[in-house]
């Protein structure tokens, strides 16, 4: 797990060959297929919803990728401190001065687990791009979530009964 730069995420997602960055959005290249919902902790932990995203929607268990915080809010010290922490950072204000993070994950289950449930807990905001799988994550701060996957991605076989269960639906 390591926090990378801005530039380093453009190379990252120009090396997956199924993304771009639009205007400083990640977007999907044409042929993907896309779900949006509002999930629901609804007595859940965040960590079943992250295990969920990571476990549950594409063929095989996601390990690696990166994390996107585009906002971070409410703006307190101690959700950023316990952060911080997460990612082994020592300095507490390091993460102040940092825009928006960006933290890359190479076959790490479990801290990004840790993080992914962070930042669902606090219901910040965040881009998660998997890779090798072709799986994209999108998280808005009032729990809207778009899920985005490349038509030639293996899915779990129970796919529609899981994106019925979640209420997401095709994007328009």
């Amino acid at each position: 797990m390591q926090l990378i730069n801005e530039q380093l995420l453009v190379e990252w997602i120009n090396s997956r060959g199924w993304l771009k960055i639009n205007a400083g959005q990640i977007d999907p290249i044409p042929k993907a297929h896309c779900y949006k919902g509002t999930y629901s902790l609804g007595g859940l932990t965040a960590s079943n919803v992250a295990e969920g995203f990571l476990c549950e929607f594409v063929e095989g268990d996601i390990t690696s990728g990166v994390i996107l915080l585009r906002d971070m809010i409410p703006p307190e010290p101690p959700p950023f401190k316990v952060f911080q922490y997460l990612l082994g950072l020592p300095d507490h204000n390091l993460l102040f001065s940092i825009n928006k993070p960006i933290i890359l994950f190479q076959d790490e289950y479990l801290p990004l687990l840790t993080i992914m449930s962070w930042c669902l807990d606090c219901d910040w905001e965040f881009d998660f791009i998997a890779t090798p799988q072709k799986f994209l994550l999108k998280k808005w701060s009032d729990q809207r979530t778009i899920i985005v996957w490349d038509q030639l991605q293996p899915m779990q076989p129970k796919l529609e009964e899981l994106l019925t269960s979640w209420d997401f639906e095709p994007c328009p």
